[in-house]
């Protein structure tokens, strides 16, 4: 029997951004992926892999201004564009063409990957509940979306979710706090609530919790109710990254999705970079995870300079102690049989005061495990201002070779895990290995 795996990855960029965000991201996978699984490196002939990405462009630039449901209903008819018109169109005509006649039984699975990078993973949330909702065609309604591809390209055998992955996304929104904190961190607040409450249009109303239509809860409160995370949790592999410092749209909690910050800890440990990034910690990572990621991902080898021995495994954040924490803070006392999933309207601070977390979203938001990885990405001086936009690849200004070999870090890392996660999840471990790709190179340069 033939196994075909399909890899489909779709890319979905921020507030005024555009398919060109993501480019070097895309462009980096698909150069890994058509390295990795050449035929040379293969122990199982009878495995084929194949890679389609895709960067949304529906959005782009001002677009990215209207009402956040609009946003949605435009992200999700644009991934079904390149789902059946370009990636299964385009492997269909391969397929008859040539997979029917190596012969015998074929067993086509097709892998799904969601980026979205800052407002792109709030897109992508509501995206992922729309793709397993039912879906309606000509009349026909299916069980999900994934359904409905299933019964138009039958060479399908099955379809799986793989990775979401969100970068720098506002999950807990941007509530700026009101305690002084000099003149520029005031400056900053000031021009965060402006920015999102008078000259972002309809979308920043999103980040501030004021987008809710008459009947409705405001956008982050209802994603994160249990439906929505149920879909998010399909997804086996869930990453959220986040930079611990110099990301001024989105503050670093809201990204992390939990309201402790460790600046401070970090900069005391001697682990914060400059005119550098590197890997501060990783979350979320236990047993045959821990060990997968260590050896593909964790180590000096593949995330070379960016991985380093005192890099941080950190234990999952305790969501509860957090918000009790947040609560005693704030001096409030929770009334006999409340709980915290209902308090919508109590908001409580981060430890470093840069934003206020409505409690129900943080507690209800980490009803799942995510993993979380957290980054320090310090570019040179006026550079610092583009860290949101660059750490994912995209050069704002003139460049220079630090920032350059900076940012082929970030997206190498970004890369190297979503191929990770599929590699893992088609169960291909035994057949491949990221790893011994780099270390084969190394060897190779050497040789040199």
């Amino acid at each position: 029997m033939t196994t075909i795996n399909i890899l489909c990855c779709y890319y979905v960029h921020g507030l005024d951004g555009s398919n060109r965000d993501f480019k070097r991201m895309k462009e980096k996978v698909e150069s890994l992926f058509s390295s990795l699984f050449t035929s040379d490196n293969s122990q199982n002939k009878n495995v084929i892999n194949v890679h389609y990405g895709y960067c949304s462009n529906d959005n782009a630039f001002w677009k990215t201004h209207f009402h956040f449901d609009n946003l949605v209903e435009k992200s999700f008819n644009e991934l079904t564009r390149f789902m059946e018109e370009q990636a299964l169109a385009s492997f269909q005509k391969d397929y008859e063409e040539k997979y029917q006649k190596l012969g015998g039984d074929i067993q086509c699975n097709l892998y799904f990957s969601l980026i979205g990078h800052s407002l792109g993973g709030i897109i992508s949330r509501d995206v992922a509940y729309r793709i397993f909702s039912s879906y309606e065609k000509d009349n026909v309604t299916y069980d999900s979306y994934f359904d409905y591809l299933k019964q138009k390209f039958t060479f399908l055998t099955a379809i799986k979710p793989c990775s979401f992955m969100t970068l720098s996304s506002p999950h807990m929104g941007s509530l700026a706090r009101n305690e002084s904190g000099g003149i520029i961190k005031t400056g900053e607040k000031t021009a965060v609530r402006m920015y999102c409450n008078w000259l972002s249009g309809s979308i920043g109303k999103l980040f501030t919790y004021k987008d809710a239509k008459p009947g409705k809860k405001p956008s982050l409160i209802r994603l994160s109710q249990n439906e929505y995370m149920e879909c998010f949790g399909r997804f086996p592999n869930r990453t959220i990254v986040g930079c611990v410092r110099f990301d001024i749209p989105v503050k670093f909690c809201s990204a992390m999705g939990d309201i402790h910050h460790p600046v401070n800890e970090y900069a005391d440990d001697h682990i914060l970079v400059e005119d550098d990034t590197r890997i501060c910690s990783f979350a979320g990572y236990e047993g045959e995870d821990l060990e997968y990621y260590k050896k593909e991902i964790f180590n000096e080898t593949v995330s070379k300079k960016m991985y380093y021995p005192d890099t941080k495994h950190l234990p999952s954040p305790d969501i509860d102690e957090e918000i009790k924490v947040g609560l005693e803070k704030i001096k409030k006392t929770v009334e006999d049989g409340q709980k915290y999933e209902e308090m919508e309207d109590v908001c409580i601070p981060d430890t470093i005061n840069q934003v206020e977390v409505p409690v129900s979203v943080l507690k209800l938001f980490n009803q799942i495990s995510f993993r979380r990885i957290i980054i320090d990405f310090s570019l040179p001086m006026l550079y610092k201002m583009g860290t949101h936009y660059m750490y994912i690849g995209l050069v704002i200004g003139p460049s220079s070779s630090t920032v350059e070999a900076m940012i082929d870090k970030t997206v190498s890392l970004f890369s190297n895990i979503i191929l990770a996660d599929f590699i893992r999840t088609s169960g291909q471990t035994a057949e491949y290995s990221i790893s011994k790709f780099y270390e084969k190179k190394e060897e190779e340069k050497e040789k040199k």
